[in-house]
């Protein structure tokens, strides 16, 4: 028995048998997976690693998710949840009309100060999707497409000029934007180095927004 595999046993994980047991253990390799992510780049982190983490057998870790990459479309589905949660507070009121400039700003920073989800989001196509089931892609892509309609919701009260699909095209737009900008503002730094972003993510996101925004009114 390996040494992971012994630690797996002393700690009863693969004893779990209850719902909230289940969903315990789901829980604790979501926790390591994320807290890994703040110390090594992305595409090193390994299952193995997850669970030698956890405390158990990378077999146990296959119990909850189907590969590595599964762990961290799930961290990323998480992510967005709590982002669409917090954002209609970080958004500026819609009480009154929201100059452009200032909404723009707060929807960067909403999500420059979300490095993780940032770093997830640029990730998944290259990285994490094209390991996964069919069924656990369809599953998160559905969610996605459900986290976009809830983003577009916050944003909307705050552009009510626009219609619901315009505003659902412009969230879409800024994660694409996410997707392909993030990594190369925030270049994957080797070990022992670190390395600042070479651009400011913020201002050109806030830009970004705001140029949009303008096209979709200018818009026939």
């Amino acid at each position: 028995m390996t040494t992971a595999a012994r630690s797996g046993a002393r700690s009863g994980f693969q004893r779990a048998r209850s719902p909230e047991q289940r969903d315990e253990r789901r829980r604790a390799i979501l926790e390591t997976a994320d807290g890994m992510l703040g110390e090594t780049v992305l595409a090193e982190i390994s299952l193995r690693e997850i669970a030698r983490r956890v405390g158990c057998a990378t077999s146990n870790v296959l119990l909850y998710f189907e590969t590595r990459e599964a762990v961290f479309l799930e961290l990323l589905d998480a992510a967005w949840s709590q982002w669409i949660g917090a954002l209609d507070a970080e958004l500026p009121e819609p009480a009154a009309p929201v100059p452009l400039e200032e909404l723009a700003d707060a929807v960067a920073g909403s999500l420059a100060r979300r490095p993780r989800m940032c770093l997830l989001m640029s990730a998944s196509g290259p990285l994490l999707e094209p390991n996964v089931s069919p069924e656990t892609l369809n599953r998160f892509r559905a969610a996605a497409h459900a986290r976009v309609a809830e983003a577009a919701a916050a944003l909307h009260t705050r552009l009510p000029d626009l219609g619901e699909q315009d505003v659902c095209e412009l969230v879409s737009v800024m994660a694409t934007y996410t997707v392909g900008l993030w990594p190369l503002m925030h270049p994957a730094a080797p070990r022992g180095a670190q390395l600042g972003a070479t651009k400011d993510f913020r201002t050109g996101a806030a830009r970004t927004f705001a140029v949009l925004v303008r096209g979709l009114r200018a818009a026939p």
